[in-house]
């Protein structure tokens, strides 16, 4: 019995080991990824926000949690303290520089990228500066937007998208 014990322990302990430089594996490469990732990531969010905001905003701070901050008057703003209309603009920038860092140097396909109904917060100025900023990612990526919002449709075409209308069957 006490051998089957002292045998149970020594297992335990082996998994425990394993378990904690698994962890610590984990997070040196989480690390690494902050170090290296992170700040190519902030600079080109807050790039993309200049174009969508009409140059309104630039700087942002990503921490760990992703949840943005916004400069504004000299200060950080979290995302909670904007309007919904700029939190969907810093996120839309989010998502597209995500998506272009993680895009491997030598690929040279456009990625396909889905947007479901990511203007729908934006008034007619903010979409107009979403689309013609989407317009320009069309060498990186291939865009599939969806909509319910029509008013969009026409807008989308000024700036150079083929849209296509599909009328869901009563």
């Amino acid at each position: 019995m006490i051998a089957e014990q002292t045998e149970y322990v020594k297992r335990l302990q082996m998994r425990h080991t394993a378990l904690t430089t698994a962890v610590r594996m984990l997070n040196e490469t989480l690390d690494e990824r902050r170090q290296n990732f992170a700040p190519k990531l902030q600079d080109m969010v807050g790039k993309y926000l200049s174009v969508l905001t009409s140059q309104r905003y630039d700087t942002v701070m990503i921490p760990k949690t992703y949840a943005l901050e916004v400069q504004s008057d000299g200060a950080y703003r979290e995302y909670r303290y904007l309007s919904s209309g700029t939190v969907d603009q810093a996120y839309l920038a989010l998502r597209v520089a995500i998506t272009n860092l993680l895009k491997p140097q030598d690929q040279e396909e456009a990625m396909p990228m889905i947007l479901d109904d990511v203007l729908r917060e934006y008034d007619e100025t903010r979409a107009q500066n979403a689309l013609r900023f989407l317009g320009q990612q069309d060498d990186q990526h291939q865009l599939i937007f969806f909509t319910c919002h029509k008013h969009l449709c026409p807008l989308a075409e000024k700036v150079g998208f083929k849209v296509k209308t599909v009328v869901r069957g009563r």
